[in-house]
């Protein structure tokens, strides 16, 4: 079971808020739970890489969801 802080971690104008945020590798996913949204934080050189969400007129992590699930 995922423990949540005590504060968010991030929270964006809207209310969304990031709760927990637990690193891990490409090759080896998460094995206790299907994972139906995804978020990735990809840092390079101390930057990390966002992307322009042109209908929300905001900066987001790349992620996606899985139809179905």
């Amino acid at each position: 079971m995922t423990e949540y802080a005590a504060e968010p971690l991030a929270a964006d104008s809207r209310g969304n808020l990031l709760v927990s945020f637990t690193p891990g590798r490409e090759d080896s996913p998460p094995r206790d739970a299907p994972v139906p949204v995804a978020l990735a934080a990809l840092w390079h050189g101390g930057c990390v890489l966002m992307v322009h969400d042109r209908n929300r007129a905001s900066w987001e992590l790349p992620g996606g969801y899985a139809k179905g699930l």
